[in-house]
């Protein structure tokens, strides 16, 4: 009788319906399933526990990452804003960056990336920026939801890679005194000579002495005044003092000496570079 119980025993631990496992079955394979803005994805998961738990903590990251690398690191908590750093978009501005793409010379976030902007965004734009080697201005203005101590201070070394030259960051409201008096102190390391900073997120003393300073920067280059680079000048606008202020003050004066020169009582600048409301350049007599 126990040898017939033990038998009947054995033979139902075989059954396909049984849920017990031997040490040498198989165990079914879970399958992992998400959604994305791509689409359903299928996950396999590896067998590993800390890649199991990885699962459970951020399955979207898991869908992006090769989880068979040897430089795999586990992460310790799920960040819902990796999701938008994946999306088609910000992936197409982050490649144009690292390729150095005509576009980013004059770079202006908020016409690049719109809504799909956070600060893990930001961080990675950041990151891109530094392998770009064409940035000349950057606009990053109006990234309040994005912007804090840790990206500010990501942009004062970025510009000391003495590339940026003009830089429009208005309308930041999350970054610190204590951060713009260190961005004022890092100025002396950088080339940033035209620069827009909203009159009230900084105190009247702190733009004084960011003009200052941003002015004694113009005699370290001639890329805001020099007519080969006029294609980016006339691009950069919405700063303290736009860039193209300069030529149109050269090129009138140039006519106005002249026709001084030849005797004229006047001279005739170009349109292009006429002030507002005005049409001619007196000569000096």
């Amino acid at each position: 009788m126990n040898v017939d119980s033990s038998s009947k025993d054995e033979n139902q631990s075989n059954s396909p319906s049984s849920t017990a496992f031997s040490p040498l079955t198989k165990r079914p394979r879970t399958k992992h399933t998400l959604s994305t803005d791509e689409g359903m994805i299928n996950i396999n998961p590896a067998v590993d526990p800390q890649v199991a738990d990885f699962i459970n903590e951020d399955p979207f990251a898991l869908a992006t990452s090769n989880i068979n690398d040897t430089n795999f690191v586990r992460r310790s908590s799920r960040d819902p804003q990796l999701g938008l750093l994946v999306s088609p978009r910000v992936q197409e501005c982050l490649q144009r960056i690292r390729e150095n793409h005509d576009e980013t010379i004059v770079f202006k976030l908020k016409d690049t990336v719109k809504s799909d902007l956070n600060s893990k965004v930001l961080d990675g734009i950041l990151d891109a920026l530094e392998e770009n080697h064409v940035c000349q201005a950057l606009y990053i203005q109006n990234c309040n939801e994005s912007m804090n101590d840790e990206q500010f201070y990501h942009v004062i070394k970025l510009l000391k890679q003495k590339r940026i030259w003009a830089m429009n960051i208005g309308e930041n409201y999350l970054i610190s005194h204590k951060a713009w008096l260190d961005f004022c102190d890092a100025l002396g390391d950088t080339i940033l000579s035209h620069c827009y900073i909203s009159e009230h997120v900084i105190s009247v003393e702190l733009k004084t002495r960011v003009r200052d300073l941003i002015r004694i920067n113009r005699a370290k280059h001639d890329r805001h005044s020099n007519m080969n680079n006029i294609s980016v000048i006339e691009k950069c606008t919405n700063l303290w003092w736009n860039p193209i202020n300069t030529i149109k003050h050269r090129i009138q004066a140039k006519f106005a000496k002249a026709a001084a020169a030849t005797g004229a009582s006047e001279a005739v600048t170009p349109k292009k570079y006429q002030k507002k409301g005005t049409v001619t350049a007196k000569a000096s007599t």
